[in-house]
């Protein structure tokens, strides 16, 4: 900051000193001398007491941290680092702030920065690409939340314990959704954007309440171990066509009753449907998927009517663990 400030120094007395230059152009030699001295200790002067640029600053309930990179003042950036007092309500995050002789445009948000809350609705600043960990974690007020289209990443625990979040809304351009990202929250309902490649385990852990869950896209190749652990409320559920393996327990002791696997299906890891009632599974594979010793009791493959691809009926009747179901019809 030190050096910054004073090459500014350097080029504030360089311009005018030649301003002066010009100004007494008809002045003696001498005179022009102590005329440039003169304005450039005054310039020199004015910025020795011009303020720092802060750090951190507060405005209102908020405080923020200084990321600026630009040694231009009226370009400063800044993120969302804590919260200094209780917000109830509705939380507004301003796109920018102006501080003494700064301005910040508010670029984004601090891991855990709004965590423990009681705001019932906030807005993320517009140019945040990532919803960092443990951002919202534990706002139990929390109902509504404004997502920038820029969010490309929401990370671990985002939201996790926000037990009043019924729904979310994500941009088309989200990729990742962390681990326990929204695990013991009050999601109803929720739609995976298409452009979503990876979900992380324990992402919806716990949300009694998610009743429905829509992937409109293709590029999430895995559900990973636990994903929809105790999910009582979700019964059906269509899984995205690129979906290739559903890994340990990511259904556990959910509502599951229906489920449809995609043609790329090839492998189902052990007890990934422990404790659930599943009755009806599409499988739309022609080949049938690996499956893990394990993952179907005798009372499963008894209860479940099992429905694969039309000719593909012997295919399934001639591999080990989906010849033991009674039910296999061959009409998809």
């Amino acid at each position: 900051m030190r050096k910054i400030k004073r090459v500014c120094k350097n080029r504030a007395f360089i311009l005018f000193a030649f301003l002066a230059c010009n100004v007494f152009a008809k002045v003696g030699a001498q005179t022009i001398s102590d005329e440039v001295i003169v304005i450039g200790a005054a310039v020199t002067e004015a910025l020795d007491n011009l303020p720092s640029r802060p750090l951190y600053f507060r405005a209102g309930n908020l405080m923020f941290k200084d990321t600026s990179t630009s040694i231009i003042r009226a370009l400063g950036t800044a993120i969302v680092w804590k919260y200094e007092k209780q917000t109830e309500g509705d939380l507004h995050i301003p796109h920018h702030v102006k501080v003494g002789f700064d301005r910040f445009e508010i670029k984004g948000l601090a891991e855990g920065c709004l965590a423990n809350c009681n705001m019932s609705s906030v807005n993320i600043p517009l140019d945040t690409r990532t919803i960092p960990a443990r951002c919202f974690s534990t706002c139990s007020n929390l109902r509504q939340v404004a997502v920038p289209d820029r969010v490309t990443f929401v990370e671990m625990c985002a939201f996790k314990w926000c037990s009043s979040l019924k729904s979310i809304d994500f941009p088309s351009g989200l990729k990742y959704i962390g681990e326990a990202c929204f695990e013991q929250s009050g999601l109803e309902t929720f739609t995976v954007p298409k452009s979503v490649e990876f979900i992380g385990k324990r992402a919806f852990a716990n949300c009694k309440a998610l009743r429905s869950i829509t992937f409109t896209g293709h590029r999430v190749g895995y559900i990973d171990g636990e994903v929809f652990e105790n999910c009582d409320s979700l019964t059906d559920i269509t899984l995205p066509v690129g979906c290739t393996t559903i890994y340990s327990y990511a259904f556990r002791n959910s509502g599951l009753k229906r489920l449809s696997l995609p043609p790329q299906m090839q492998a189902i890891y052990t007890k990934a449907f422990e404790g659930t009632a599943l009755e009806h599974v599409d499988c739309h594979a022609q080949n049938p998927p690996k499956i893990a010793m394990g993952t179907f009791t005798e009372a499963d493959v008894k209860r479940i009517e099992l429905h694969v691809p039309a000719g593909r009926e012997q295919a399934y009747r001639s591999v080990g663990v989906w010849n033991r179901f009674a039910k296999i019809i061959a009409d998809l």
